[in-house]
Parts: C-alpha cells; structure tokens; sequence
C-alpha cells in the first residue's frame, strides 16, 4: 500500500488529509482486516452488482458506470488502497477509531468528478454487500435473507438522483451497513431487527405472571419533558421539568409509570411486587429490537408477517 503521504498526492487531496488519515490509523491497515478487505474488493469484480442489485430506474446506465468505475479503482493503486481504507473505516473498528457512527470521509470531486465521486459510496455500498452475504453465509443463515438486505435500495437510488441529479448514496447512512457487516442487523419482511444487548435508553418492561399485563417503568435519573417525553440525549443541558427516579429490591421496583402510548405520567410512581411481576429482561441479554426501513407498504397484515416470521427466526 501508499504511505500516507504518497496515496493524499495521488487522490489530489488537501495535505492536510496526511494528519487525518494518520488519525485513523492508515499505516496499521495492511496488517489487520486481510479477509474483509478481499470480500469487499471482490465487489469490484465484473458481474458482482449485476448479480446481487435488484431491479431499479436506469438500471443498465447505472450497471455500466459502476463497472467502469470499479474497472479504474482496480488499476489504481491509489483508488483500490482507499476503496479498502473507506471500507475498514466505515463497516470496521480499525484500531482506535470506532465503527457504526457517521465518518467524514474525504471526497474525490478534483480526481474523479463530481459526478462520478458520487458513485464512490456506491461501490462501497456494494463492498459492504459482499461483506454481510459472506457473514450471512459463516452463521449459517439461508442467502434468501442477505438478499432481503438490498430491497431499500432502489428506493435510496431514486431519492438521490430526485436530490442530487445523479445516482448515489448517502455517505451519513453508509455507517449502518456496519451492523449488516457484523451479522447483527436482519432484514426479516417488513422490519428489520437488531441483535444486541437491551439499550440503556429502553424502559424497562415488567410482565404479570397472572394476568399476562406488561407494564413499562423509567430507568432511574432520566431528565423529562412536562410532554413526558425523555429530554434528547444530545440536549444534556436543557431545562428539563422532571427527574425520574427507579428502586429496585429483591422484592418490588417502584418507578415512573410509562403509558401504552409511550409518554411517561410525571406524576405517577407506581409499585410492582417482584413475585407477581417478572423482568422482561435481564442485563447483559440479547434481544432483537425492531427498525422500520424505508420503502412504504407498511400494512398490518406485512408487519404481522415479519413478527411472525422473526419469532421462527431467532
């Protein structure tokens, strides 16, 4: 690979690029990550996109431009050491820097084009394409739904070019590809679902061994709105109009009571005794939240389906 300073040259970056991608531990790459890199490259190679992309607007121009931008990343040692830099950014933990959160990559406007930069995140779109069928495949889980994966993106294509005026993808999504990278996120119908552990941002649920009654409660020190909203985490200093408050014993939790409707009732601490009222979960457990993508056709009897299907599945 380029040192740092030779592969900024070469990509007619700003000098001032060497310091970030020295940041973002550019000389540690060739040692780690040798495998995803050869999936995500195999992505380059003639017939991956039209094998794995479904059906879209101007499919055949688009195919055509990204084969022959793929072709040119290939003779480029400087393209292909950044194609492979991106990817380990983007979809990976390279040392220190961490993954699945927005990168400010710098773009390829002065050598590519504007235009044809654009397609940039495309081709690592698809590098991350061949990365989650690879992780699909090790975990044993049926292609049908590493496929399943693809299907928003038609719809993201086509908002890109009604904004931009060409095709694309937009760089500050490009993060989630990571859980589908990691095996962690599920394209199952309608919904996708997330493994990991219970979020500290989640309530938590509480199930009546008698009656079947789930009952939400705060977690202890939220900062609330007088809506019963949670105040935003990215908003620590705002006034805020109430602090919850949780205790919990070996016998009862007593907390802020949480509607059906997701609003928090300020004025209402109720009592759950323990023996009645079960955890939903326990710390440190795995469970699949659900997350809606884009696309529409989000009717009762699709979102019934994927429920029923993600049970079988997990």
């Amino acid at each position: 690979m380029l040192n740092c300073a030779d592969l900024v040259k070469a990509l007619k970056l700003p000098e001032s690029n060497i310091e970030l991608f020295e940041s973002w531990n550019y000389d540690l790459l060739p040692g780690i990550l040798p495998e995803e890199s050869a999936t995500a490259a195999s992505a380059l190679k003639p017939g991956f996109v039209a094998g794995k992309g479904p059906a879209w607007d101007s499919r055949a121009e688009l195919l055509d431009r990204l084969e022959t931008l793929a072709e040119k990343v290939q003779a480029t040692p400087a393209l292909m050491d950044y194609y492979i830099f991106c990817n380990a950014l983007t979809f990976h933990e390279l040392a220190s820097h961490k993954a699945f959160r927005p990168v400010q990559l710098p773009v390829l406007d002065e050598l590519l084009g504007e235009t044809e930069s654009k397609l940039w995140d495309l081709l690592l779109y698809f590098g991350a394409a061949a990365q989650w069928f690879e992780t699909y495949r090790k975990l044993g889980v049926p292609e049908d739904y590493a496929a399943n994966m693809l299907e928003s993106l038609p719809l993201v294509l086509k908002n890109c070019r009604e904004k931009n005026g060409c095709f694309g993808y937009p760089r500050h999504t490009l993060h989630w590809l990571s859980h589908y990278v990691q095996g962690t996120v599920f394209r199952i119908g309608r919904f996708e679902y997330m493994v990991r552990e219970v979020a500290p941002w989640i309530p938590l649920a509480f199930r009546s061994s008698k009656t079947g009654q789930v009952v939400l409660l705060a977690r202890n020190n939220w900062k609330m709105l007088g809506n019963g909203l949670r105040l935003p985490l990215d908003e620590p200093f705002a006034k805020t109009d109430y602090t919850t408050r949780l205790l919990m014993t070996d016998k009862f939790v007593r907390g802020t009571y949480i509607d059906p409707t997701g609003f928090a009732v300020l004025d209402k601490e109720i009592t759950l005794d323990l023996d009645e009222f079960k955890p939903m979960w326990q710390p440190g457990q795995l469970t699949a939240e659900i997350h809606i993508p884009g696309g529409g056709g989000m009717t009762m009897e699709r979102c019934q389906a994927s429920l029923k299907e993600a049970r079988e599945f997990f």
